[in-house]
C-alpha cells in the first residue's frame, strides 16, 4: 500500500477528510491522518459560490481542464494536481488548546520545516504574488488551513482538522495561470508570479523523491508523538491503527 493516496477528483479527497473529522467528532477516534494527491482542480471556499459570476467562472475553468471544487473553509483559491501533496491531521483539542488555533498552524509549519533540509529556511507569512503562506527562502512552498467542530460541548472539546497543501513537484506556472484565469472570470483578478513559489524538489537533492521524503518524515513525527498539541490522539491506540491510507 502506498503512503500517499491518489484521488481522481479533489472532492473525493475532501469527502474523506470530512469523514475523518466526523470520526474524531463522534469520539470514535482521537487521531486521524491523511496524505493525498488529486487530479487537476481549483479548490475554493464555499462562500465563493455566492458571487454573481461564480457559475460562469467555474464553467470556464472546467472547460480549460481545471474543475472547481468547493470546500467548507475560508481562504483563497488553491490549485490541486500532480506534484502537489496534501497533509491532513485530525486531533482533539481541549482546555487551553481550544483557545490557541495558532498552535495547530505551528504543528504544520514545524512538520514542513522538518522536510526542508536547510536549517532556518522556512518562514510563515504573506509573499506578494503567491497563493501559499509557508515559504522557503522567501518563496512560497505550502498553504495551511484549519476546520474546527464541536466534539463535546459540556467539556469544551473540539475535533480539529489541520491541513497543509505542499508544492513538491508541481507545474507551478500552469497552476498560477489557472488561478489567475478563474479569478479573472470571477471579476476579481489577482496577479500571481510563478517565481514567488518553489517546489520542495528544488530544495532536496536530485536523488530524493519529494513525495516519499515528506510522507516518511510526517508519519515518523506524528506517530512518534512529537507534537504536544496532538499528544492525546497520538498516545492512544487508535492513533496507531487509524492512519488513513487509501488507494483510490
Amino acid at each position: 500500500m502506498n503512503a500517499v493516496s491518489h484521488f481522481q477528483h479533489s472532492r473525493e479527497a475532501l469527502a474523506k477528510e470530512a469523514l475523518l473529522l466526523a470520526r474524531v467528532a463522534r469520539r470514535e477516534s482521537d487521531f486521524e491522518m491523511a496524505l493525498w494527491t488529486a487530479g487537476r482542480s481549483l479548490v475554493v471556499p464555499s462562500s465563493m459560490a455566492r458571487k454573481p459570476r461564480f457559475e460562469s467562472a467555474a464553467s470556464a475553468s472546467a472547460a480549460g481542464g481545471w474543475p472547481v471544487v468547493l470546500r467548507p473553509s475560508g481562504g483563497g483559491v488553491v490549485p490541486q494536481g500532480p506534484g502537489i501533496l496534501n497533509l491532513a491531521i485530525v486531533s482533539v483539542a481541549d482546555g487551553k488548546e481550544c483557545q490557541d488555533p495558532v498552535a495547530y498552524f505551528q504543528v504544520l509549519t514545524d512538520l514542513i520545516a522538518s522536510a526542508v533540509t536547510r536549517t532556518g529556511a522556512v518562514s510563515v507569512g504573506p509573499v506578494n504574488g503567491s497563493f501559499c503562506d509557508v515559504a522557503v527562502d522567501g518563496r512560497k512552498l505550502a498553504g495551511t488551513a484549519q476546520r474546527w467542530t464541536i466534539r463535546n460541548a459540556r467539556s469544551h472539546e473540539y475535533a480539529v482538522l489541520a491541513h497543509a497543501t505542499i508544492l513538491c513537484a508541481a507545474d507551478i506556472p500552469a497552476s498560477c495561470a489557472a488561478v489567475e484565469y478563474f479569478c479573472g472570470e470571477l471579476g476579481e483578478p489577482i496577479p500571481l508570479d510563478p517565481d514567488a513559489h518553489i517546489n520542495l524538489q528544488e530544495v532536496l537533492s536530485n536523488d530524493t523523491d519529494a513525495f516519499a521524503h515528506c510522507a516518511g518524515i510526517f508519519r515518523a513525527h506524528l506517530l512518534g508523538g512529537n507534537y504536544a498539541v496532538c499528544k492525546r490522539g497520538l498516545e492512544s491506540q487508535t492513533a496507531k491503527s487509524q492512519i488513513f491510507l487509501c488507494d483510490s
